[in-house]
């Protein structure tokens, strides 16, 4: 978290943080000190770019339909 920029959304205010490198912005979501963040998942080459950017940052995730 201390390597990213956060910011409500003007719209939405909904939370978005962007990690440098990471191709996508996400919405983050704070629980009883446990985070949460949602990507949107393309169908395009960026999904190949973020998929390996979880990877190299050894972060889990799951996809969800």
């Amino acid at each position: 978290m201390e390597r990213s920029h956060q910011h409500l959304d003007g719209a939405t205010s909904d939370k978005l943080i962007a990690f440098n490198d990471c191709p996508l912005v996400g919405r983050i979501e704070e629980s009883d000190g446990v985070y949460e963040i949602e990507y949107p998942f393309p169908r395009s080459t960026i999904r190949d770019d973020f998929v390996s950017w979880l990877m190299r940052w050894g972060i889990s995730f799951r996809v969800e339909q």
